[in-house]
């Protein structure tokens, strides 16, 4: 709430009485000079002294200059529960920040953790990236995705691939540090070498260099297991595609 202040002519009568309270003391509790009932400006500077303190140096709100005692609580605090520098008996001021600039979650005013974070988005201030000074981000993990500890995020141990949740090295999922189960097989059904339960990889070959549909070293299109082309001896074919029919050049052909 405010108040608009107008010609101090048309607040107060020829003996200082405010037309509208009808006593010395206008909405705001300031005379016609501009002074509360012990002298202190909207400011908070006594008339006296022309200080923050009276001549018995307490300020407006009460609180002794030298002790910071309240005169009428005889605490640190006064009736508003608020200190001589205007923070609780928990430290947070009226706004609900501390000394340091934190709220009670630890943010500061344009929501960024002492460490830099911001709340919402884990950007930091201090490396304009993700990552903070000692190259971790908000939740505590480097860029290869381990904590100080040397765990990831599925509670993996970078070293020894020992998961601290199962105590054992398997994950939660059944799944080992690399993505493999009990029976060597990931979650699209190849094992660690390439191959799948019906002994056949990704591109149909199997472990003897032959393809699935020919029995022979050479699929369809004239690749073989390591990917490269019989005319070529290369990636692409004769005429610049490779395996995945993707063209050496990198452009996108569409239909239309």
């Amino acid at each position: 709430m405010f108040f608009m202040i107008t010609d101090s002519s048309s607040q107060w009568n020829g003996d200082g009485i405010h037309k509208i309270t009808g006593t010395k003391y206008d909405e705001l509790k300031f005379d016609i000079d501009g002074n509360d009932r012990r002298g202190f400006d909207k400011d908070g500077i006594h008339k006296i002294t022309n200080q923050k303190w009276d001549e018995e140096n307490y300020d407006y709100r009460l609180f002794h200059k030298d002790t910071g005692f309240n005169k009428h609580t005889r605490t640190k605090c006064g009736e508003d529960g608020y200190d001589i520098d205007g923070y609780n008996k928990y430290g947070f001021s009226k706004d609900g920040y501390n000394k340091e600039g934190y709220n009670e979650y630890e943010l500061d005013k344009d929501g960024y953790n002492k460490e830099g974070y911001n709340k919402d988005t884990g950007f930091n201030k201090h490396t304009q990236t993700n990552f903070g000074k000692d190259g971790y981000d908000v939740d505590g993990y480097n860029k290869d995705g381990y904590n100080k500890d040397g765990y990831n995020l599925d509670g993996f141990k970078k070293d020894t691939g020992f998961n601290k949740h199962t105590q054992t090295n398997f994950g939660k999922d059944g799944y080992d540090i690399d993505g493999y189960k009990k029976d060597g097989y990931n979650k699209d059904g190849f094992n660690l070498d390439g191959f799948k339960k019906d002994g056949y990889n990704k591109d149909g070959f199997n472990k003897n260099k032959l393809y699935k549909k020919t029995g022979k070293k050479y699929n369809d299109f004239g690749f073989d297991i390591d990917r490269l082309h019989e005319k070529t001896g290369k990636k692409y074919n004769e005429f610049g595609f490779d395996i995945d029919g993707n063209p050496e050049d990198g452009s996108v052909f569409t239909l239309g």
